[in-house]
C-alpha cells in the first residue's frame, strides 16, 4: 500500500495507541480518544460501501438458492 501511496481508513480498536509522529493512524486514534468516530466516519465515507462489494452481494444474493447442497 505504501508503494501505491494508499491511504488505508481500516478503524483501530478502542484502545489503540498513537504511533510514532506523522502517521495517518494518529488521527484516526485521537479521534477516537475524543469520541469523534461518526464525524471521522463521515469524512472518510467509511460507512459506504464500494461498488464492487455491493454487486458481489447481489450476485451472492441470486446464487444462493441454487446452491443449496440439503435434500
Amino acid at each position: 500500500m505504501k508503494n501505491k501511496g494508499i491511504t488505508p481508513s481500516i478503524l483501530p480498536r478502542s484502545n489503540a495507541g498513537y504511533w510514532e509522529e506523522g502517521k495517518p493512524r494518529n488521527q484516526v486514534v485521537k479521534a477516537l480518544k475524543e469520541h469523534k468516530q461518526a464525524e471521522w466516519k463521515k469524512d472518510w465515507d467509511y460507512h459506504k460501501c464500494s461498488l464492487s462489494e455491493i454487486a458481489m452481494f447481489c450476485y451472492k444474493q441470486l446464487l444462493i438458492p441454487k446452491l443449496t447442497f440439503r435434500n
